[in-house]
């Protein structure tokens, strides 16, 4: 929901060294440590890394370290006691950032043995082997398509035996070079992840690592497709940290309260932190509230509910559908939000009496808000579906009422497509406008957004987009992309799932705070695994702005 470009990056590297067989793994980072600043080898109890500056971020199935560019690198200092042989193979996930100025910037680097770099605005990796015989070493650059933000594998391989040197990209074969190295030089160097040779030239890397391995073999093409078929699931989903998901308060930057009350629903206010993460406080459970007992309830109630305050009493506008008369809208009260009553209303006739607590008809969803910059005869508001699925009339009406009972019609459609769902307007003290949060299909349920100045007369959208047809040709279209997104599922939220209603709200005691209550639909499998269609069930989230 919440959204800049995320950045990822996974290491494995492997490397034949004095001693060590290729089932003994010698370095084995994950990764997944998630705090700290020791990356830990689950090899053996040696060759932990030291982490400078780290910033831990996390997906669907594990956590990475992010490297910022500026500081951040992982150094191994006992890896200078490491000696490499003539097989070397190191291989990498990355997922970079672009480097100002077309600069490269280190994947792995043991100084006196080999270097990876990768330059992702030039689309080319810098590669360096240094062999024990004298004179012998091998530097390249090898163009090829690197794209920013775009998963890549990346191979490096040696043999001594075979006097070759490989470089892959995503399986394929970019590069082969003849090299008679020798085996790779000793090197009292410790070996560093993120940073270059020398830290005045500030090779830093950035982007997010997700592992490291190293072992002894030049490994064959086949097994690097078998590497990446193993472990790109786990980085398919988008790595987030702290300050993807919160947005900060720019640094030393002064910000004027005053005496109103300020929500700590985000980091707005918080310029730094150490032991402190805001969470969620669990909601108590009460249960059934307002349960169908009435002969005009038969079917079912509940959808399309509103709830608000007036005048010191609660009240619930909600969806009733009989078998014999179809859908109304009805009216609940209650003192506490806990106990509540169904009031005789005397408005509407079912069944030959007006005895019910029934407003209006004839609908399909609606929903109810209070307007305080309504006119007398119009503090109240319901915004309508109706006359689906005719194309001509089919979409959005606005009904008015002075109380909210006594409730006047509208012919005048404001919105000609159908967001089919309990969709919201209400009317924001802080921008002075009348905001829509509606239903899109963009391309699955999601919330979109929509402002207008008099709520009553036909609001803007964009007329140029193809109109999306989910019912039919013949049939009024569904709203797509013709209005703004501004939330829906991601990475974080279960697959195949999207958000079925909004329940947004602005908070009326704190200035600049606005509150969301999606209800995730988590779809069943379709038939013939399933045993119905469009079916799953609705849980309750909350989002903030």
């Amino acid at each position: 929901m919440l959204r800049g470009l995320l950045l990822s990056i996974s290491i494995l590297l492997c490397c034949t060294m004095t001693g060590h067989s290729l089932q003994d793994k010698v370095l084995d980072y994950h990764f997944d440590e998630g705090e700290g600043m020791v990356l830990r080898n689950a090899a053996s109890p040696d060759y932990q890394g030291q982490i400078t500056s780290p910033v831990w971020v996390r997906n669907r199935h594990r956590n990475g370290l992010r490297f910022d560019g500026k500081q951040t690198y992982v150094e191994i200092r006992k890896a200078e006691n490491l000696r490499l042989g003539g097989e070397f193979s190191l291989d990498c996930w990355f997922n970079t950032d672009s480097t100002p100025g077309g600069n490269p910037s280190a994947l792995a680097v043991k100084d006196g043995a080999f270097r990876l770099l990768v330059y992702p605005t030039e689309q080319q990796f810098l590669l360096h082997l240094l062999g024990s015989k004298a004179g012998q070493s091998l530097y390249e650059t090898v163009k090829t398509p690197i794209s920013v933000g775009q998963w890549h594998h990346v191979a490096l391989v040696y043999s001594e035996a075979g006097q070759t040197a490989w470089l892959y990209l995503d399986g394929k074969s970019v590069f082969r070079e003849k090299a008679d190295l020798g085996s790779l030089s000793e090197s009292a160097s410790p070996m560093r992840i993120g940073l270059g040779v020398s830290p005045e030239q500030k090779r830093y890397f950035k982007g997010t690592m997700a592992g490291l391995r190293l072992w002894g073999r030049a490994l064959s093409q086949e097994e690097i497709g078998g590497i990446m078929k193993d472990e790109q699931p786990a980085l398919s989903s988008k790595f987030h940290g702290d300050e993807d998901l919160l947005p900060r308060l720019p640094a030393a930057a002064p910000l004027e309260v005053g005496s109103s009350k300020q929500l700590f629903i985000d980091e707005r206010f918080m310029e730094a932190k150490k032991n402190v993460s805001l969470m969620m406080n669990r909601p108590r459970r009460l249960g059934p509230v307002v349960l169908p007992d009435q002969p005009w309830e038969s079917s079912e109630i509940g959808f399309c509910s509103s709830v608000l305050e007036f005048e010191g009493e609660y009240r619930v506008y909600y969806r009733a559908t009989s078998k014999e008369a179809g859908a109304f809208v009805c009216l609940a009260t209650s003192k506490d939000g806990e106990h509540w009553g169904k009031p005789n209303l005397g408005l509407v006739e079912f069944q030959g009496s007006k005895a019910n607590n029934i407003l209006f008809g004839d609908v399909g969803e609606a929903t109810v808000f209070f307007d305080p910059n309504g006119k007398p005869d119009a503090r109240f508001k319901a915004l309508c579906v109706l006359n689906w699925p005719d194309p001509e009339r089919g979409g959005l009406y606005v009904y008015t009422s002075p109380d909210g009972l006594r409730w006047k019609a509208s012919s005048d459609r404001v919105f000609p497509l159908v967001p089919d769902t309990a969709n919201q307007a209400a009317w924001d003290t802080r921008l002075r406008k009348y905001v829509a949060y509606l239903r899109v299909w963009n391309p699955m349920r999601k919330v979109g957004r929509v402002e207008m100045e008099d709520i009553l007369k036909p609001w803007p959208y964009d007329r140029s987009v193809k109109p999306y047809h989910i019912w039919g040709e013949d049939k009024v279209p569904v709203t797509s992309v013709e209005i703004p997104t501004v939330f829906g599922y991601d990475e974080q939220d279960p697959a195949p799932s999207d958000h079925y209603n909004a329940a947004a709200v602005e908070y009326p005691w704190a200035a600049d705070s606005y509150f969301m209550f999606p209800s995730a639909y988590y779809h069943f499998p379709e038939p013939p695994i399933g045993k119905y269609g469009n079916d799953g069930l609705l849980d309750i989230q909350m989002a903030v702005s």
